[in-house]
């Protein structure tokens, strides 16, 4: 009683726990995370965002979270880091990528042939050394890439861009608009290593480059005439 008096002199008293000043999310989160899911939580489970309203309440003295667990989701995504396909892990602020092991990486990307470095393209060129450390997939590396490159390169969920004005579409595009010959689907994926084959997929939706029986060209290079093109429109 006499230490519960000494600290409570201090600190204010939420539930369970004691605060210094004012309770904020984060401490609720760290607190919760730490306690429920230390190895990573699934964010787009919603019993699982629903357990963590619940526990809030229990343990802080009837704190609430947000109603809506989109914004839950990102608020989440605010405290922690991905380490596997939608599952995030409290952000300790620490460095799991040693020194020597973040300059290779760093050398690795600055000597990339294009402009957008593909996160997976880093995690095979690296995976034995990431392994060592508990790094299995990319989404893992992506927390800790943020970490050390923020300052230099922006990093999204799977690439890292050394040109904010370039996309991986634009790139792509322009590799098959300026090859002197059909391209096919293995010489996109030898020319940009990482990239996958729905981003392949998407880019034929989205760009002039057209899919023609597995092989790529764009729509440029055809040299449709204006009366060939409203033939063709006329028959279709």
């Amino acid at each position: 009683e006499g230490i519960e008096f000494l600290v409570s002199k201090k600190y204010d008293k939420y539930g369970e726990v004691y605060s210094r000043n004012r309770i904020r999310l984060g401490t609720v989160f760290a607190f919760l995370l730490e306690m429920y899911y230390p190895n990573g939580l699934d964010i787009y489970d919603d019993e699982c965002i629903n357990f963590l309203r619940v526990k809030a309440r229990e343990h802080f003295d009837g704190f609430e979270l947000a109603d809506k667990n989109r914004a839950i989701r990102a608020r989440l995504q605010d405290f922690c880091i991905p380490v596997a396909r939608g599952v995030w892990k409290l952000d300790r602020h620490e460095y799991l990528l040693s020194t020597e092991l973040r300059n290779a990486i760093l050398s690795y990307i600055d000597a990339y042939k294009i402009s957008i470095v593909p996160i997976s393209a880093v995690f095979s060129r690296f995976d034995e050394e990431l392994s060592v450390i508990g790094i299995t997939n990319k989404y893992y590396l992506q927390g800790q890439l943020k970490k050390f490159l923020s300052g230099k390169y922006a990093v999204n969920r799977d690439y890292i861009f050394k040109d904010d004005n370039t996309s991986m579409y634009s790139l792509i595009e322009s590799y098959v608009k300026h090859s002197e010959k059909l391209i096919s689907k293995q010489d996109i994926l030898e020319a940009f290593p990482g990239v996958t084959e729905i981003t392949i997929q998407q880019v034929a939706m989205a760009t002039g480059v057209m899919n023609m029986n597995g092989y790529y060209v764009h729509i440029d290079n055809l040299n449709i005439t204006e009366k060939e093109n409203r033939d063709l429109y006329s028959a279709v």
